[in-house]
């Protein structure tokens, strides 16, 4: 994939982020859980705001961030999702050619500028369908966040 695609993907997180906040303002009870070991819309909400700031953040930061995330209202959430996506941007815009990455506790691995931002899209489609699901158990039409739909809309 070139560079333009690559940041293509950039572009394409941060579309898909307006359209999840959207519909996010539409539901109420953004706390309630339909099944025990589901989570919840806010839950999944904070998590996927923490995967943004996973891949930029140093570890002294990262730790408590959680926490932080949990005191905060709706509207707090979402510009703090505003704000961890739009430094993952421009941190990912400016990366050198290599990033290494944990991938697990005790595994690092070192990727490309193009394939980190490609398992980075990929992880957060994940969680991006588990939004919608939450969205549309809580009420919502839900929203499509396909790819093909961003090019459609975009180019």
């Amino acid at each position: 994939m070139s560079i333009m695609n690559i940041n293509h993907l950039l572009d394409f997180q941060l579309w898909t982020n307006e359209l999840i906040k959207n519909a996010t303002l539409e539901v109420e009870d953004i706390d309630s859980k339909s099944a025990e070991n589901i989570r919840s819309l806010r839950q999944l909400l904070e998590h996927y705001v923490e995967s943004y700031d996973y891949s930029w953040l140093k570890e002294s930061e990262y730790k408590g961030r959680m926490e932080n995330l949990h005191s905060m209202s709706l509207q707090e959430l979402l510009a703090e999702l505003d704000r961890s996506a739009s430094k993952f941007y421009e941190v990912m815009k400016n990366i050198s050619e290599e990033k290494e990455v944990q991938v697990s506790k005790d595994k690092k691995v070192t990727l490309s500028r193009g394939n980190y931002i490609l398992l980075h899209t990929d992880h957060l489609t994940y969680h991006r369908g588990q939004i919608v699901t939450a969205l549309k158990k809580l009420g919502s039409d839900g929203v499509n966040l396909d790819y093909y739909s961003f090019i459609l809309e975009t180019l």
